[in-house]
């Protein structure tokens, strides 16, 4: 499966380090006929991983640490009991916020 990623940033070169590690994504070169990803815009698409309600907040957790050390700070989180539910709010190194959860 190939899938491709936009965020709106303004130093894109500062944050495509962040995000090809964060999402262990490989940056392909542009498109032929382009000279940078910029000049061309981009869908997003990822696959989720099921998970049982027990692991998932261990996977959660360890997957923010592993967030942080690459630059991102965390925001806030949402803890639900009743549901099981948990997500941590971050923000990238340019301050674009994206939950994991």
């Amino acid at each position: 499966m190939e899938w491709q990623l936009v965020i709106d940033c303004r130093e894109p070169s500062r944050l495509v380090g962040f995000w090809a590690e964060a999402l262990r994504y490989r940056p392909q070169p542009p498109p032929e006929g382009y000279a940078t990803w910029r000049d061309w815009y981009l869908s997003v698409g990822a696959p989720s991983p099921s998970s049982s309600a027990g692991t998932r907040r261990a996977r959660i957790d360890a997957e923010v640490a592993r967030l942080v050390k690459l630059g991102a700070r965390v925001l806030g989180a949402m803890d639900d009991p009743e549901s099981n539910y948990h997500s941590v709010q971050l923000a990238d190194p340019e301050d674009n916020e994206f939950c994991v959860g």
